[in-house]
């Protein structure tokens, strides 16, 4: 008996120890001896041979954490860096259990830098194929979540791409649901400014209205749901000019606005489409007058320049019609072409030729198969460069 009585009181003891512990791991600081080798650990296993870098971190499991200089290394290169981080649980939604995402109140990121095309490249280098091909199987089946209510902020957010560089100074989102965004896309010595008010609900997830402000003067408004993703996204004013500066280089004046109305929807099966109308009213293309008006709509496998599309210059007038299979590059277009001129054509694509002539139509419908489409390519590029020179030789002598 006495031997039980000892087992019963070490066991009683043991249990007052774990639960002290327990208590001490909770509201404790455990960020600097504990969370912090053990990420940084964890974070090398994961991801090697890439080396995970981590300054410092401090907090509890009760109260958050704040971790300092994360860096992502790739050899000597630091190929994805946060110089500050922070995060608070909200234990009220966790231990009642709801559904949704995420378990926090608070979220804080500063001063994030990265490459994204090597980040992209090292997703696809840690996707195995048996992860693709679970996504290609499960690929049109609609993805559903909650998203529980919480406040974020980022700031000095930087990515670079191939095309252009995406500057974010402030993104700021509150559990009541207002949402800002100040940010530029940044190309060589160009800068677009980005910026939107809006207001949002977390359950269903909703931008129930917005302020978009792009550019010097272009405005717009962007209202949505997304589960599933059925939106409106309307663009005003926005300048060409502008625009141009991040295109591939090209020698080309314009001046002028685009306008266009772009619908986002979802059928039962997951797969969106988009459609709407894109117009540039009163342009000037390389000293031309351009008015241009293109309804599209897309599915993913299908693209459609819907009746009535238009381009209308100063002289010619032209018509169209088309679709074409994304896979197959099956294209049919039906169309035509009044008041050609030549002088306008050229000076928008050959200023050099000088090339003069005015009055001409044509009349077309095209139907043709991928291998059709690569052949005429092929050959209308080598038609064209070979007219280029030869009227650049005529005007130059």
């Amino acid at each position: 008996m006495r031997l039980i009585g000892s087992l019963i009181k070490f066991f009683i003891y043991l249990c007052i120890i774990l639960i002290a512990a327990g208590a001490a791991l909770f509201w404790f600081d455990t960020g600097s001896w504990l969370v912090l080798p053990l990420a940084q650990r964890a974070g090398n296993f994961f991801l090697a041979p890439l080396k995970l870098e981590l300054s410092n971190v401090n907090g509890s499991l009760r109260n958050g954490y704040s971790l300092d200089g994360l860096k992502l290394i790739s050899g000597d290169k630091a190929l994805f860096t946060l110089n500050h981080a922070s995060v608070s649980p909200d234990w009220d939604l966790v231990l009642k259990g709801l559904d949704g995402i995420p378990y926090i109140k608070n979220l804080e990121l500063q001063g994030i830098s990265s490459d994204l095309n090597k980040v992209l490249a090292l997703v696809d280098h840690f996707t195995t194929s048996e992860d693709t091909a679970e996504k290609s199987k499960d690929k049109t089946e609609p993805f559903t979540f909650t998203l529980n209510p919480f406040n974020a902020s980022i700031r000095d957010l930087y990515f670079g791409t191939e095309y252009a560089n995406v500057s974010l100074d402030a993104l700021t989102l509150h559990d009541n649901g207002n949402l800002y965004l100040n940010t530029k896309i940044l190309s060589h010595d160009n800068i677009l400014p980005l910026k939107i008010n809006a207001r949002a609900n977390f359950e269903p997830i909703e931008i129930i209205s917005s302020d978009l402000y792009v550019g010097q003067k272009g405005t717009g408004r962007f209202t949505g749901i997304f589960d599933p993703i059925k939106a409106r996204l309307d663009l005003t004013a926005l300048s060409l000019d502008e625009l141009l500066k991040f295109a591939p280089p090209m020698d080309i004046k314009a001046s002028g606005r685009l306008d266009g109305r772009i619908f986002l929807d979802t059928d039962s099966s997951g797969i969106m489409s988009v459609s709407g109308v894109v117009s540039m009213p009163r342009a000037n293309v390389m000293d031309i007058p351009l008015n241009f008006r293109l309804p599209f709509r897309y599915n993913g496998k299908n693209f459609a320049a819907l009746d009535n599309v238009t381009l209308n210059t100063g002289a010619a007038s032209v018509r169209l019609n088309a679709s074409a299979d994304i896979d197959t590059m099956n294209i049919q277009a039906k169309g035509s072409a009044r008041n050609i001129s030549l002088t306008e054509i050229g000076k928008m694509f050959a200023p050099d030729a000088r090339l003069v002539g005015e009055g001409g139509w044509l009349n077309f419908d095209v139907a043709t198969t991928a291998r059709a489409y690569r052949t005429f390519s092929r050959q209308l590029r080598q038609t064209l460069t070979l007219l280029y020179q030869y009227l650049k030789r005529q005007a130059y002598g």
